[in-house]
């Protein structure tokens, strides 16, 4: 062996000691990174399901009741009049359930969009769903359920407040928030916000005005 050869095996073992090492530390970095990214991703993903179960806890719950009510109403007996009674507690349930965790609810969703600010999102759950939807919801199965339970009609009470059409667009858009929510939660993308508006689906389902200021820049105008 020439003494250039040992010179040039000692060089190599020399670079791969020092490599190996330094290899192995960006390697567990891009693990580690990768396995925080997956938390993160999980942690988002789980957090969009508990707020769908709040959504629609409620809204089943009023569903039933409404059922109840013109069960009861198209025929009055001591059994119906029960199931009534059992169907109004359990939807009192969820919406103490609902009222207590409101303020919760909106931060989740601000965390899960990794915004530190009042988002369009919380604005859509607030003012549409809640303000526009489930407010007047609540207040005609209330007023029905106490005319049902001292004797009388309430089918003009129902067909007034529009039940039927309250628990619809509940459903539509109650089902767009969280699916685009979903969807931006699995994302890695840097402005989920913005992302989760894109494709019209909320705008639409939740009756959200294009024009609106709070929406401006972020709702596709049509």
């Amino acid at each position: 062996m020439k003494a250039g050869d040992w010179s040039w095996l000692e060089l190599t073992k020399i670079v791969t000691g020092v490599l190996t090492p330094l290899t192995i530390l960006i390697i567990t970095f891009l693990i580690n990174e990768n396995l925080r990214r997956i938390d993160a991703e999980n942690g988002r993903e789980a957090a969009v399901i508990d707020l769908s179960e709040v959504i629609y806890a409620r809204r089943v719950r009023a569903e039933l009741l409404a059922s109840g009510l013109r069960r009861h109403n198209a025929d009055p007996t001591d059994r119906s009049l029960v199931e009534l009674i059992e169907r109004k507690t359990a939807y009192d349930e969820a919406y103490v359930d609902w009222n207590k965790r409101s303020q919760s609810n909106l931060l989740v969703m601000r965390g899960i969009l990794d915004s530190k600010i009042y988002t369009a999102l919380e604005a859509v759950v607030e003012f549409h769903l809640f303000g526009e939807v489930f407010q007047p919801l609540d207040s005609c199965l209330t007023a029905a359920y106490d005319e049902a339970v001292r004797g009388r009609d309430v089918s003009q009470t129902l067909e007034g407040c529009g039940v039927k059409g309250l628990l619809s667009f509940t459903l539509i858009c109650g089902y767009a928030i969280t699916d685009e929510l979903y969807a931006a939660a699995s994302s890695a993308i840097a402005d989920r916000e913005s992302s989760m508006f894109q494709s019209g689906e909320i705008a639409a389902s939740c009756g959200v005005p294009a024009s609106t200021p709070r929406f401006q820049g972020i709702i596709p105008s049509e």
